[in-house]
């Protein structure tokens, strides 16, 4: 997803609240912000890769009242390959 001349600020904005949103096999190319989710949205990431983008990952709220913020940057191991018969 290369950026538009036009509107290279964000590529993706998530507004889901007390939702998980999963993206897959993504390339996101040249804009300030790759991907920005409100709330409580639960984001999950396979296969996304940020080339050129300043901050890949943000939130959009501006009032944080009790607010808990977690991020977590665990590798998920590949799925075993299936045995093959003889």
């Amino acid at each position: 997803m290369p950026a538009d001349s036009t509107t290279d600020s964000l590529a993706i904005f998530i507004n889901q609240t007390s939702a998980t949103v999963s993206l897959k096999r993504l390339l996101i190319i040249g804009f300030r912000t790759g991907v920005a989710v409100t709330g409580d949205t639960k984001l999950r990431l396979d296969s996304v890769y940020f080339r050129n983008v300043g901050q890949p990952v943000g939130i959009r709220q501006e009032t944080f009242l009790r607010t808990d913020i977690q991020i977590s940057t665990q590798p998920v191991p590949p799925a075993k390959p299936k045995p093959r018969k003889p």
